[in-house]
């Protein structure tokens, strides 16, 4: 999966203000028990690969092979009076990537990134951090 691609999708939206990274980051900030300060951030992730159908002929190997990518997304509520209200703009925040990633081809590849689930990760840190994964179908082709 292309995750400069990715990464630069989720750059556009707005509410980040260019504040998106990859999995390395994220494992360091938990290395150190932290989250990001300046919120929104996310983060982009491959989570996996997961083979599928198989069709063999003579002289070609042929799978189907899904990608999996998750964008995981942290807004901090802080001792902000309107946190109450937090649930309005991590929906938006959500829907904005869903978005921005959805339908989208990779080049080269056959297939369009897919929305799958989203799903709360915590509510720790005075922060809200949640998860959408997204998937990517292709075929894996070798001449034997």
């Amino acid at each position: 999966m292309q995750l400069d691609t990715i990464i630069d999708l989720v750059k556009a939206v707005p509410a980040f203000q260019g504040r998106v990274q990859g999995a390395l980051q994220l494992a360091r900030l938990q290395k150190q028990n932290q989250l990001p300060q300046v919120t929104p951030a996310a983060f982009v992730i491959p989570t996996g690969l997961t083979g599928g159908k198989v069709n063999s002929v003579t002289g070609l190997f042929a799978q189907t092979v899904g990608e999996s990518v998750a964008v995981v997304i942290v807004i901090r509520t802080a001792d902000d009076p309107r946190s109450a209200r937090a649930v309005d703009p991590l929906s938006a925040v959500c829907w904005d990537v869903i978005h921005a990633l959805s339908g989208i081809e990779m080049g080269g590849i056959d297939g369009q990134l897919q929305f799958r689930r989203g799903f709360l990760v915590s509510l720790a840190d005075s922060a809200a951090v949640y998860q959408l994964d997204f998937d990517l179908q292709d075929q894996l082709r070798i001449s034997r």
